[in-house]
């Protein structure tokens, strides 16, 4: 950096705003903050007096976040809601408390619509609070986060306006502009409009306060099934946000349920307002529906993204769902299931014909398990459950008697700090030597084997309507988890 000039001196008239600094840096009290305040606002002015640019504009802003510091300004907006609705109105309480002996006074509040002007002189350790409550636009836009906003593009987010790459949170849904007059100049302070509550542990809690859609929609399930050409009921939730308001009449009134449309592809027909019927001759196919209602506002439904070292962050899903058709056959009628670390494989059995009972550890003994045609243990479950370990010789013996048992996915040899004991004949799982490539390509070298045949026979490729690549990947988690189809129609 030698040369390079870094300091004020590189800004016409730096020289005398750096001497400024330098005399109330030497001045500065720890315990009397407050007495630099008039220092700092000549301070200001001067930087304001310079050029238009960058520095300048990016000083004054740190400038008078210090001025705020060393008048012991405290300034928030608030609200005990958690969230609003779109043309409904949310409650706002204005804070201010000036906690340092300096000239300061309020001059106006403005957020949204409201914009109030008057004069009110903030006295020392004492609290101003203005409550307002503020008529939300009808078409106020909901609080999608930017990077959520589109769905992913396989493992990248899809963002379209690429001004906002890099910033680390949405502007917030409401924002107040405090007009404070410190020592003679006006500052225009802005503070978000936060949800604050308090809790037991944590005291004083803030986190951003969400737009909501008036209505929302959502499917039951994220797979309806077709067995072998049956219909299939397709079912959404709705959900109203709307709620009546004493405050202002004109939005008091719940809107009516919105009927619902369903998009979908031409290898379906529907019957009804939710019956479908797949007309292809195609094998297997899935096919994405959505839905949204008639006049076309809503299609959507909210989640939350909470955990405590960030912001509560609030997106809007589209509603959809897979329809999937499946001509297959089926073995056996009764299967037992452990589940593991999470999957969603016992409800699609149970929407494929089967009877699924969730087992525990008293339940795994010879005499219980005989009812079985067949027991699956979920994703990791000899990860988790020590148990499994200990059961290994009444699985066996299950096996040796006739029984099929499908074990799915394991992690690593270890369960808690002991080796898991798993089949019939010891083997290692080394987690740190696996490589995953979901897209690569599978061979069989048997492909006549009757484990890949029967009852249904298992391909190695994949079209995007097709389902029989859910015959190998074992790893479609939009549409029936970690497990994939094959397992299901292999009991037996």
């Amino acid at each position: 950096m030698d040369g390079i000039v870094t300091d004020w001196k590189r800004l016409e008239g730096g020289l005398a705003i750096q001497s400024m600094i330098s005399t109330i840096i030497n001045n500065y009290k720890a315990d009397q903050a407050e007495s630099s305040v008039p220092a700092l606002i000549k301070l200001y002015r001067s930087i304001k007096a310079l050029q238009q640019n960058n520095w300048r504009n990016k000083k004054l802003n740190e400038v008078q976040q210090i001025i705020e510091e060393c008048s012991g300004l405290y300034v928030e907006a608030t609200s005990s809601q958690q969230t609003v609705v779109q043309g409904d109105s949310l409650k706002i309480n204005f804070l201010l408390n000036k906690r340092k002996e300096v000239n300061a006074t309020l001059k106006n509040i403005t957020v949204e619509n409201f914009d109030s002007s008057f004069s009110a002189l903030l006295a020392t350790n004492q609290n101003l609070v203005i409550n307002k409550t503020l008529l939300v636009d009808d078409n106020k836009k909901i609080s999608q986060p930017y990077w959520l906003q589109y769905p992913l593009v396989g493992g990248t987010f899809d963002v379209r306006d690429q001004t906002l790459i890099g910033k680390p949170e949405n502007d917030p849904s409401f924002e107040t502009s405090f007009l404070l007059n410190i020592d003679g100049e006006d500052f225009t302070v802005k503070r978000p409009v936060q949800y604050r509550f308090v809790d037991a542990v944590k005291g004083d809690v803030y986190q951003p306060i969400p737009v909501l859609p008036k209505e929302e929609l959502s499917f039951t399930k994220d797979n309806f099934i077709s067995l072998n050409g049956a219909p299939v009921q397709v079912e959404t939730n709705i959900k109203l946000n709307r709620k009546s308001n004493d405050v202002f009449p004109a939005s008091s009134s719940i809107p009516e349920e919105q009927p619902v449309n369903f998009e979908y592809s031409k290898n379906w027909k529907i019957s009804s307002d939710s019956l479908f019927t797949p007309i292809t001759n195609e094998t297997n196919i899935s096919e994405e529906i959505k839905a949204r209602t008639t006049d076309g506002k809503y299609n959507s439904h909210t989640k939350t993204i909470a955990y405590d070292h960030i912001p509560t962050i609030t997106y809007f899903p589209e509603a959809k769902a897979n329809l999937v058709k499946l001509n297959i056959k089926i073995v056996g009628k009764k299967v037992g299931y452990i589940v593991g670390a999470g999957d969603k494989v016992p409800q699609a059995l149970e929407a494929m014909g089967y009877d699924v009972r969730n087992l525990s550890e008293a339940d795994l003994t010879d005499k219980n398990l005989k009812q079985f045609d067949a027991i699956i243990t979920g994703i990791r479950a000899y990860n988790i459950h020590e148990y499994l370990s200990d059961k290994n010789d009444v699985l066996m013996r299950y096996v040796q008697n006739g029984g099929n048992l499908i074990v799915q996915y394991l992690k690593s040899n270890e369960v808690g700090s002991r080796r898991i004991k798993v089949g019939p004949y010891p083997f290692i799982i080394n987690p740190r030597s696996r490589v995953t490539e979901e897209n690569a390509t599978v061979n069989f070298l048997l492909p006549d084997h009757p484990a890949l045949n029967y009852p249904n026979k298992i391909r190695n490729h994949l079209t995007k309507r097709s389902m029989e690549d859910f015959t190998t990947t074992g790893d479609q988690p939009e549409a029936f988890g970690e497990a994939g189809l094959h397992r299901m129609g292999k009991l037996r």
